[in-house]
Formats: C-alpha cells, sequence, structure tokens
C-alpha cells in the first residue's frame, strides 16, 4: 500500500490514503505519510493560488503599462504639435549643439532645416559678438533666471538683418 501511495503521489494524485492498521512502524509510517501527503497538497494549493494572483497581477500591469504609454504618446503628440506650431522659435541645445527646433526658429534665422542640422552649425554665430559672451554665459547656466530675462540680446538673420531677442 505505501508503494502504491507513493507512485500515486509521483503521479500528482495528492488524495492518496493508506489505511493500514498493523500496529507497528509500518503503520507510523503510513499515518507520517498521509500528514507528509496533505501538506504537500496544501503547498501545491498555495502555489496555484500564487501563480494566479501573479497572472492577475501581471495582466493589470501590463494594462496600465499600456494606458501610461498611450497617455504619454498623446502627451508627446500634444507637446510636438504645440511646439512646432508655435510662431516663436523654440529649441533644445546639447552642449550648444541643437538637438531640436522648430519651423518658426529655422524661419526666424532665416536658415533651412538642413543647414541647422549640419554639425558644423555654431548656435553662437546666431549671435552678435557683443552678445555672445551673455550667451554663453545663459547656455552655461552662470546667470539666474532674474538676469537672464533681463537682458536684450542681439541675433543676425541669415541675410544680416539684426533681430532683438528678449
Amino acid at each position: 500500500r505505501l508503494l502504491e501511495a507513493t507512485e500515486e503521489l509521483a503521479r500528482g494524485n495528492f488524495d492518496v490514503e493508506i489505511d493500514l492498521a498493523t500496529g507497528d512502524e509500518f503503520e507510523d509510517l503510513a499515518q507520517k505519510f498521509e500528514v507528509m501527503t496533505r501538506e504537500i497538497k496544501a503547498k501545491q494549493l498555495q502555489v496555484e493560488a500564487s501563480n494566479r494572483d501573479l497572472a492577475d497581477l501581471n495582466a493589470t500591469l501590463e494594462d496600465a503599462v499600456r494606458n501610461r504609454t498611450r497617455a504619454l504618446l498623446e502627451a508627446e503628440e500634444k507637446y510636438r504639435i504645440l511646439v512646432e506650431s508655435s510662431p516663436n522659435p523654440i529649441c533644445i541645445l546639447q552642449r550648444a549643439r541643437l538637438v531640436f527646433f522648430n519651423k518658426a526658429f529655422g524661419h526666424t534665422f532665416g536658415y533651412t532645416r538642413e543647414e541647422l542640422q549640419a554639425p558644423e552649425f555654431d548656435i553662437l554665430s546666431l549671435f552678435d559678438p557683443a552678445a555672445r559672451r551673455t550667451v554663453e554665459e545663459r547656455l552655461s547656466g552662470q546667470t539666474s533666471s532674474d538676469e537672464a530675462t533681463s537682458d536684450e540680446i542681439v541675433a543676425s538673420h541669415q541675410n544680416g538683418d539684426q533681430l532683438v531677442l528678449d
């Protein structure tokens, strides 16, 4: 009976009962075997419940990620439309290099997208020589935001016309 119960347990049948009344160590072994089988069954049920909970949590997280991704893409599209349609020149610089600019930026200074994206394009070339130090200080963060808004900066259109930026 113990051998048969062991084989049933190996097949995943945790409802094995051994009715062995011999009054010796075999009966004790059979009882311990049944206790072990019940504990294994209880642990197996816990594992299955945990797996279901994890699957539910995973599905919830995947939904949340999809929703957040969709919201981020929508916000990014709104931002892109806002920046691209702005009549004000807008640009993003990294280490004094243009990494992004809107159409108004190119139009304001008279440069094509290709000219502004060229590796040799120097953003400081847009500014009057007298204003370059101020621009460099602003780009490096050496001036406070209050100071940065108080000065007018003279820049140049590609055709040579002066532009006053504030």
